[in-house]
């Protein structure tokens, strides 16, 4: 399945994660859209748990939607060490957030993802929803000096836009400087 949630969470000890902010949703679906209804038991289980989780026949869609959002956050927030709140508040830190935000649109949409034509603003203002001080996971793990989701959230991105040929010229950059603190 494919699937993600949006939360900001953090590891209190061992077996113990704390929600500290986010919406707290799951959202998960099946490769092939036509499998969805074998896993509507699994949605029913989830929310009667008190999850808030939805089962979607393209999941392909809210995956692509957060990581549009997250991937640029958590590049730009660990590279320079700020919140959210002042990244976007910077001229050059949010320049960069959009920008890439626009290279992972532009690789999301050769890969087929049907995003709303806003999807960068609407991502930039989701961002702006969140509490100023709030920092990324992979942010937290850089301070920390714990392993960070670089590959995913960077690295990814790195090799589809030299695999699709389209440049990425801002996460190689993000990721230039990141490799050299890991």
């Amino acid at each position: 399945l494919y699937g993600g949630c949006f939360i900001s969470s953090a590891i209190r000890g061992p077996g113990i994660v704390k929600q500290v902010a986010g919406t707290g949703y799951l959202f998960f679906g099946p490769a092939d859209p036509a499998d969805v209804e074998k896993y509507r038991p699994l949605e029913t289980l989830l929310r009667d748990a008190g999850i808030k989780a939805e089962l979607s026949a393209d999941a392909l869609l809210p995956l692509w939607t957060k990581y549009i959002f997250i991937g640029p956050m958590a590049g730009v927030t660990s590279m320079t060490g700020k919140p959210f709140g002042e990244v976007l508040a910077g001229a050059e830190e949010r320049a960069m957030v959009e920008g890439m935000m626009k290279e992972v649109e532009a690789v999301a949409r050769r890969k087929g993802v049907g995003f709303p034509p806003d999807i960068v603003q609407a991502s930039l203002g989701k961002a702006a929803a969140f509490a100023p001080a709030t920092k990324t996971s992979m942010q937290l793990d850089y301070e920390r000096g714990n392993p960070t989701e670089l590959d995913i959230f960077i690295a990814y991105m790195v090799k589809a836009g030299k695999d699709l040929g389209i440049p990425v010229p801002l996460h190689r950059k993000v990721y230039a400087e990141l490799m050299m603190r890991e």
